[in-house]
Order: C-alpha cells, then structure tokens, then sequence
C-alpha cells in the first residue's frame, strides 16, 4: 500500500477539508479526497478537525490560561494592596505612639527640670526626693519614647519590604 504523503498533507492543512475520504484503488493505492472516488473499493469516510477549528480551539486555551495568570496576578496585587494598607495603619499607630511618647517624655523632663530648680535654691529631703522621682520618671518616659521609635522602625521596615 502506498500512501500519498504530500496529498494528505494538503488536506490536513485545508482549512475548508473537514471531511476527507479515504479510497484504495485497483492497484492498492490509498486515496485521499474530499469527496469519493469511483471505481474504487468502499471508501472510507474520516472527520478530520479544521485548522480553523483547531486554531480557534488553541486560542480558546491560549485565552483562558491568560485570564487565570491575570486573575493571579490581580489576586496577588489586591492582596499586597491590602498588606500595605495594614502595614500603613501599623506606621499611623507607630507614629501616634511616638507623638505621645514624645510629649510625656518633655512635661517628664520640664517637671524635673523644675524640681532640680526648686531643690537647687531649698535644698530639703522633700525636694531631694521629688527630683529623684522625677528623674525617674523621665528616664522611664524617655524609655518608652525610645521603644515607639524603634516600633517605628520596624513598621517602617516592613513596609519598604513589601514595596
């Protein structure tokens, strides 16, 4: 049997040739067609895709993987997105913290101030003790503001992290 390469070839590639029909003639031919061929055994009908229709079908897939990698890509966009909004209300609260921090830090820092003052012109146990208190009071004042600046740091951080 000898089989016509180049004439099936020509039919596969036909974008019309949906339907093809194979033969054998007397001689043990195989033939291809589009439409039957007299004088020849039964031929035998082949449903042959269309390059349109596999054309058509390759976009088709072409077309969904493209909008399941943009559904993924926009997904991870949201969900940074929503990162960077938290992280951004973590810097708002950071910076809030600090602004407090900060103000407690100085009326901590001016009171001693002014006790250190007072014990300086009247020297009693009294003045001696509230400035120590005081002293305490804002190098723990000083303490926490140092804390809010490195949760700020860290905030800060985290959020060029994600950028």
């Amino acid at each position: 049997m000898k089989i016509q390469p180049f004439i099936l070839g020509l039919f596969l590639t036909s974008s019309y040739a949906s339907t093809v029909y194979k033969s054998v003639d007397e001689q043990g031919n195989v033939l291809f067609s589009d439409h039957p061929v007299a004088g020849t055994e039964e031929p035998q009908k082949l449903d042959l895709p269309s390059v349109e229709k596999q054309s058509e079908k390759r976009a088709e897939q072409q077309l969904k993987q493209f909008n399941e990698e943009d559904r993924a890509i926009r997904q991870r966009i949201d969900e940074k997105k929503q990162k960077l909004a938290a992280v951004q209300q973590k810097l708002d609260q950071a910076f809030a913290k600090l602004d407090v921090a900060k103000q407690a830090m100085q009326a901590a820092e001016r009171e001693w101030q002014n006790a250190v003052n007072t014990f300086s012109r009247d020297a009693t146990s009294y003045n001696q003790k509230r400035a120590l208190l005081l002293g305490k009071s804002y190098e723990q004042a000083k303490s926490h503001y140092m804390k809010a600046e490195q949760e700020l740091a860290k905030v800060q951080s985290e959020r060029n992290s994600l950028r």
